[in-house]
């Protein structure tokens, strides 16, 4: 119940916080990542989606080769950020 109040009391527009890297395996059974996927672009415009084909739900419980395509994006994309900090302009 506390769930599904905190939901409901949830504004869907930009909270104002920046952008996020969200990773979605396109075979993830567990959550409506197609309808959730679109929520996050809502609340936190400019986000990064990438899908990884054939990922399920877990990433880090994927193939060796799913795991290292996810750790690959994520260290690009925290790459990319630490250099915007550091050559800001």
């Amino acid at each position: 119940g506390a769930l599904r109040r905190w939901l409901a009391a949830l504004p869907l527009a930009d909270l104002g916080v920046g952008s996020a890297l969200v990773l979605q395996g396109d075979q993830d059974g567990t959550v409506d990542w197609r309808y959730n996927t679109r929520q996050i672009i809502r609340l936190f415009p400019d986000s990064e989606i990438r899908f990884l084909p054939g990922a399920g739900h877990q990433l880090a419980n994927e193939s060796r080769e799913i795991r290292s395509d996810y750790l690959d994006l994520v260290s690009s994309y925290v790459e990319q950020r630490l250099s915007r900090l550091s050559n800001p302009g």
